[in-house]
């Protein structure tokens, strides 16, 4: 064991999460009812008043605090709890939490989205810098009761919520279910960085009571939220279970927000077809269908988050130069890019390549790097070799050829030079990739460069 410690004041605390960031530090939020809790550079030093919030950050050896802070108003009294249920870390090492408030004077920012409570019991959403300091604090509820129960953030630091309401008339931006189906139905509702706006709020259920217990977000942005449900008509889809076997069941919940169906046809400039709320419907003509003009006929659509904003935008690939909608309005205009990347018949590959969550763009390679093409390699047996210029149409590296043209098998190569030559690195790009698919690429064993590194696309 590396550390135990107690935490807390002359009253009850709970803790009920904990996040640990990049240097090993660690988070927690919970509720505390003493007046003498611990704070140290606190963003509230004092109670609000009966039961409150807490957050408190740890050095990575548990000796310290780094700082310890209340995070509530006047609320918190029996019955009407005030709460931290889910804590996240950004990879800046910005702290999120949401928990539940019924304080009127909970600390919420300046331009928040929500500014004043609509009912008993409201969710909230809060992100602090690294050292404690409020950026943004906001309620998110209707006018009867929501609870939050977890938060997640992407990699564009959006924060998503997860909990679960009785409101009718809870938040809603681009919902999967416009309207409350049961006593309670689980919500996700997700934040924008600056928390001024919801992204999308939607709630989720059926004609019982369901609620939500645990959210993650994946690198592509996808949300699964994990909870409770009491319906025997909760709404399942590619299930592996369709049915509910007791009086209540587990669920777990798969949104892949973000990533909306469109459609491209060739007549006339490239015309996109987006389905934005994923509610079309082709037989009756109903639901929210947005039309753009990007592109000219015979361009290869492509996708990406051109701005590292967290949204996918246009694109597309004429004969060797890409068009990218950068401001994402759906036209060509002064905001956008277009440059040189690849040749006439490559077929363009889209992909977050560095992990940095922001796609960039690559095209197939043909050619090995020519400086390596150029490098006197020799055989053990004093023979000079020289390297095959081109892949075969499986994408690993050529065979080495003699002097006179004759192939000479890998195994009578020395193992240093295998290792040089790259020849027991097993993946590389292949010729029939299709547009829009991620390649995996991996680098030679010895680290040297290989060809998707020595080519190297303009970054955006």
């Amino acid at each position: 064991m590396l550390f135990s410690t107690y935490l807390g004041g002359s009253g009850d605390e709970h803790a009920a999460a904990i996040a640990v960031d990049s240097s090993g530090n660690a988070v927690v939020t919970g509720s505390t009812l003493s007046s003498n809790f611990p704070v140290v550079d606190a963003m509230q030093p004092v109670t609000g008043g009966n039961q409150d919030a807490f957050v408190t950050k740890f050095n990575n050896a548990g000796t310290a605090h780094v700082f310890s802070t209340y995070l509530g108003g006047a609320g918190g009294t029996p019955g009407l709890p005030e709460t931290g249920a889910g804590v996240a870390i950004d990879s800046t090492g910005a702290i999120y939490v949401a928990g539940t408030t019924s304080s009127t004077n909970f600390p919420v920012s300046h331009g928040a989205f929500q500014t004043v409570t609509s009912g008993l019991l409201n969710a909230f959403a809060v992100k602090l810098t690294p050292s404690g300091a409020l950026v943004y604090g906001t309620y998110l509820g209707g006018s009867s009761v929501s609870y939050a129960a977890g938060i997640a953030v992407d990699s564009a630091e959006n924060a998503n919520v997860a909990g679960y309401t009785s409101s009718t008339d809870f938040p809603s931006v681009n919902p999967v279910q416009t309207s409350l189906k049961g006593g309670y139905d689980l919500f996700v509702s997700k934040l924008n960085p600056a928390g001024s706006a919801l992204l999308y709020s939607t709630l989720w259920g059926g004609s019982l009571s369901d609620s939500a217990a645990g959210i993650a977000v994946d690198r592509f942005g996808t949300v699964l939220v994990a909870g409770v449900t009491l319906s025997v008509d909760f709404p399942t889809a590619s299930a592996w279970q369709t049915e509910q076997h007791g009086p209540q069941s587990a669920l777990a919940v798969r949104i892949p927000v973000g990533w909306k169906p469109a459609l491209v046809s060739q007549s006339g400039s490239q015309n996109w077809s987006v389905n934005s709320l994923l509610n079309w419907n082709a037989i009756t003509g109903a639901g929210n269908l947005q039309s753009y003009e990007f592109g000219l006929p015979g361009d290869i659509p492509v996708v990406g988050d051109w701005s590292a904003t967290g949204t996918l935008c246009l694109g597309s690939f004429r004969q060797g130069t890409w068009y990218l909608d950068s401001n994402c309005d759906g036209v060509w205009d002064t905001g956008d890019r277009s440059f040189a990347w690849g040749e006439a018949g490559d077929r363009p590959v889209v992909g977050d390549w560095n992990g940095s969550g922001h796609e960039g763009r690559r095209v197939p390679q043909r050619r090995m790097d020519s400086r390596l093409d150029r490098q006197p390699l020799k055989h053990r047996s004093g023979e000079k070799l020289r390297r095959a210029r081109r892949y075969p149409a499986g994408g690993r590296l050529g065979r080495l050829q003699n002097d006179k043209g004759g192939r000479l098998p890998n195994r009578q190569l020395p193992s240093r030079l295998q290792r040089q030559l790259g020849l027991r690195c097993r993946e590389r790009y292949h010729h029939s990739v299709p547009a829009l698919r991620r390649v995996r690429i991996h680098d030679a064993l010895t680290g040297l460069p290989s060809p998707q590194r020595v080519r190297r696309a303009p970054s955006l």
